[in-house]
């Protein structure tokens, strides 16, 4: 995993909601009822953002979260990969436990549908629902839709895995991750008890000064070596 920043280069751009409704009546396998479903889902989800870190948002970002459920693709596996190679530049999801990924190529959230049902019945034993499996894709991968874009990759998933962790709790949802993922959480964590608040405000694109990222760039450097073991 890289510590430093991404170009974007040309490869941003916003897909519009027309665009999506064309891509769903085409791939997806969703019913009507299961669509509005999770929209409305997406739509509690992008609430919860607001309500516990829309303060550290720039304007723009907050304006951002009634986006979120116009901007969620539900694929079936073969679509899940199928949009990735036709449309982006990154390279192809092939990570098995990949339930889905934001792409800048369109500013959209895509969930795999089929893990997302196969992970919901293995842990429906356990009393989870299939909601709470959606959520926890959707909270992640929104927390991607409104990072600044601009900041290293490593400080974006710390920080996706522990907005997710948060707003799944915050709904009494089911936290179903990695041992890797939870790692993320308490690293994210130590750094906002370190350097204070100013963390959200850096992520969420409040603050774009390079004093205040490269603050955070200096504690992450310091602990390469717990990163590298999780990133790897």
């Amino acid at each position: 995993m890289d510590y430093m920043e991404t170009p974007l280069e040309d490869i941003v751009f916003n897909v519009s909601p027309d665009v999506i409704d064309s891509i769903k009546i085409e791939a997806s396998n969703l019913s009507p009822q299961k669509e509005k479903e999770i929209e409305d889902l997406s739509q509690v989800i992008g609430n919860k953002f607001i309500e516990l870190y829309g303060e550290f948002m720039s304007p723009e970002k907050q304006a951002m979260i009634k986006e979120i459920p116009h901007k969620i693709l539900v694929l079936p596996s073969e679509g899940f990969i199928g949009y990735q190679k036709a449309w982006m530049k990154e390279k192809t999801v092939n990570n098995p436990s990949t339930q889905g990924y934001f792409t800048i190529m369109g500013n959209i959230i895509v969930v795999d549908e089929n893990k997302a049902q196969i992970k919901s019945e293995r842990m429906s034993r356990f009393g989870a629902k299939e909601t709470d499996i959606l959520s926890g894709v959707i909270a992640h991968e929104a927390a991607h839709f409104l990072e600044n874009q601009d900041l290293s990759l490593m400080f974006k998933e710390l920080g996706a895995s522990f907005y997710a962790k948060n707003i799944l709790s915050k709904l009494n949802k089911w936290n179903l991750v990695s041992r890797n993922d939870l790692r993320r959480v308490l690293i994210y964590k130590k750094l906002v008890e370190k350097i204070g608040t100013n963390v959200h405000e850096v992520f969420f694109g409040k603050d774009t000064t390079d004093e205040s990222k490269y603050k955070i760039y200096g504690y992450l450097y310091n602990i390469r070596d717990e990163l590298d073991k999780i990133f790897r």
